[in-house]
């Protein structure tokens, strides 16, 4: 005899001599498991599954694998941080993130970021992070003055100029009294001159004109009785004409012969001569040296009408 015992298996007993029925055989040929029974096991990051015994005693396949962790312990992950930097975390134990690590192997800048400063004479320079975080090359220095403060100069008039801390020029100091090759006037000896100042910016000695009119000295080369009539005046019966004294002023005085000799129109209206008892054809208009409407004639008396010694023009 046979019946079903344990987790599907099987028990005999057989009949004896007696015509009894022995004890039940043990229960052999048993199922895996107990119809209904379930088994739990861990899977994937810290998740479980599951599989349930069915009416064969047998196991059914695993469940998938549920309820796991955001990751596999030991993994690690890195992300950028901070100015092109790194962090990292680790998964621990339980398929939980740690917390991340500090910012590492940052660069010394953020990109877009600009920096500026003072170059030159007063000037600005900037620089700028590129996309690397790192920075580029200063520019070029930009709005500089015109000197390096503290710096000095000359200036005008042999002068000094000290750089200001705005690096322009400050005001022209200790100036002499002149410009190198500057000329100007000046006295001497009562007479005018020159002095031109020297490369010390002082004025040099007063050089007296070569003209100097008032002097009572007529200076041949320098001085005639046109450029200074004071020093070189003529004498009576003489005009200055071309820079020289000559006999004149025409019609009033003609050289003659025996010199010059006032004309005829002169002796009759400074002299009291009616122009008759002296000349011998009488004075007439336009006769002799061209004298034009003058009062001449082609002989004149020298002298009063009493000697009557008469010469004739040149």
């Amino acid at each position: 005899q046979s019946q079903g015992c344990g987790d599907c298996g099987t028990q005999t007993r057989t009949c004896n001599g007696s015509c009894a029925w022995d004890g039940w055989s043990g229960c052999s040929d048993q199922g895996a498991c107990s119809p209904g029974e379930s088994q739990s096991q861990g899977c994937g990051d810290c998740g479980t599954q599951t599989r349930t015994c069915n009416g064969s005693c047998a196991w059914d396949g695993w469940s998938g694998c549920s309820d796991q962790g955001a990751c596999s312990p030991g993994e690690s992950q890195s992300q950028g941080c901070g100015d092109c930097g790194t962090q990292t975390r680790t998964c621990n134990g339980s398929c939980a993130w740690d917390g991340w690590s500090g910012c590492g192997g940052q660069g010394t800048c953020s990109p877009g970021d600009s920096q500026s400063q003072g170059c030159g004479n007063c000037g600005t320079q900037t620089r700028t992070c590129n996309g690397s975080c790192g920075w580029n090359g200063w520019g070029g220095c930009q709005g500089q003055g015109v000197c390096n403060p503290g710096a000095t100069g000359g200036c005008q008039q042999c002068g000094t100029v000290t750089c200001q801390n705005n690096c322009s020029w400050g005001t022209c100091q200790n100036k002499g009294p002149c410009e190198p090759g500057q000329k100007s006037d000046c006295k001497v000896a009562g007479c005018d001159g020159g002095m031109t100042c020297n490369n010390g910016c002082n004025w040099g000695s007063c050089v007296k004109d070569p003209i100097c009119c008032g002097d009572g000295k007529c200076t041949l080369d320098a001085e005639n009785c046109s450029t200074c009539p004071q020093d070189c005046g003529c004498e009576e019966g003489t005009y200055c004409n071309n820079n020289q004294c000559e006999c004149g002023p025409p019609p009033h005085y003609k050289q003659t012969f025996d010199g010059c000799l006032p004309s005829c129109g002169v002796l009759g209206n400074v002299m009291g001569w009616n122009g008759s008892s002296c000349c011998s054809s009488g004075c007439v208009t336009g006769v002799g040296m061209g004298v034009g409407t003058v009062w001449d004639c082609d002989f004149c008396c020298k002298g009063s009408p009493v000697t009557e010694m008469c010469v004739e023009w040149q």
